[in-house]
């Protein structure tokens, strides 16, 4: 019986695999949309400009690509109007009389970078933009990414993208807290520590582990989602990775990893700001999607 079991959860996944690879297409296609875009614009603000692509053969989910378009149009735009002297301006500043603007994508782990990057000014985007970037930045959360800017006066600006491989699938580490369940995201994690209650005493009521002699922050998601119960006298703390730097989440159970079919929590829970999904597990039980990002920027002047 065992080996059949382990014959059909092997095709499960064969097929599962198979669903998913149907789903990504390469990015070039959205791409190539956007050099006429930039001629566009350029004839539009009376600037010279010209748009170079990198990674066109990058492949992400449809669905990514799809809502992905119009947060794209938006930031070439500024790039364009704001970013991009007129000819005159680099002319007299040494540079080319035509601006360049690369956007570029990239494979990291189970996410995409995408950027977009222009050799303009340089300076920081104002008032007038706040509006486009709030929006793109809705837009891109809303596909569980991240969105980051980078000025360098003279340079140009850079505008960086991370984006998961697909919205359907994720890979996860199933965790428990009393009788709920919790799946975060595999991408983020980095390892898996105890806390123990000589743990506790040695930070003296703060809030961080010390692993290898490097101290942690860590949030207790118990606290976090005001669930009942005592914790067990082990509890176990998942080291999550954002942006080069650790933070720990502490469960009382990890109980290992956990392919994920990525459920919508609907519309009288889309605004929970720390979730970003749910999934059913094998028993029927509801595991709810970690938003790893959204918890540390929401915890992150307590920690």
């Amino acid at each position: 019986m065992s080996s059949i079991a382990e014959i059909v959860e092997r095709l499960t996944a064969d097929l599962r695999d198979s669903a998913l690879n149907i789903r990504m297409v390469s990015i070039g296609a959205t791409f190539s949309k956007f050099k006429r875009l930039v001629r566009d614009l350029s004839l539009d603000f009376k600037k010279e400009a010209e748009l170079y692509t990198e990674g066109a053969d990058t492949e992400l989910d449809k669905t990514v690509i799809e809502k992905l378009a119009e947060p794209l149009v938006a930031l070439i735009k500024v790039a364009v109007e704001h970013g991009i002297e007129t000819p005159a301006d680099r002319k007299n500043s040494g540079k080319s009389e035509t601006g360049r603007i690369t956007l570029l994508a990239e494979h990291s782990g189970a996410h995409v970078i995408i950027q977009i990057k222009d050799d303009g000014n340089g300076k920081n985007f104002n008032d007038a933009t706040a509006p486009v970037f709030a929006s793109v930045k809705r837009a891109v959360e809303d596909l569980r990414g991240s969105l980051e800017i980078i000025n360098e006066p003279n340079k140009g600006n850079i505008c960086f993208i991370r984006l998961p491989l697909t919205l359907a699938i994720i890979d996860g580490l199933l965790a428990k807290i009393n009788d709920r369940y919790f799946i975060v995201p595999l991408s983020y994690v980095y390892e898996c520590v105890e806390r123990t209650a000589a743990d506790i005493e040695k930070a003296h009521g703060k809030n961080v582990t010390i692993v290898r002699g490097e101290m942690i922050p860590y949030i207790v998601l118990r606290d976090m989602f005001e669930i009942e119960g005592e914790p067990p006298e082990i509890e176990q703390t998942v080291i999550a990775l954002l942006n080069n730097r650790k933070i720990g989440l502490v469960v009382d159970q990890v109980i290992g990893e956990h392919q994920t079919v990525i459920k919508s929590l609907g519309k009288y829970y889309k605004n929970v700001e720390t979730l970003s999904g749910a999934t059913i597990l094998g028993d029927g039980s509801v595991a709810l999607i970690l938003d790893v990002q959204k918890i540390i920027e929401l915890t992150e002047a307590d920690i």
